[in-house]
């Protein structure tokens, strides 16, 4: 439950912090992600373990 929270609230803090150039929207979808996809398959690395 840490690491959720956590991660959530780093996304969202670094969201504020660069000026929310993403949409809301688009920031949801990070976030929902991290939390049903984990952050490999969020940031784009589906096919890292893999290689």
């Amino acid at each position: 439950m840490a690491y959720i929270a956590s991660a959530h609230f780093g996304v969202i803090l670094h969201w504020l912090n660069t000026g929310m150039k993403q949409s809301p929207e688009e920031i949801a979808e990070i976030v929902f992600n991290l939390s049903f996809e984990g952050p490999i398959n969020a940031m784009g690395l589906r096919n890292f373990s893999n290689h």
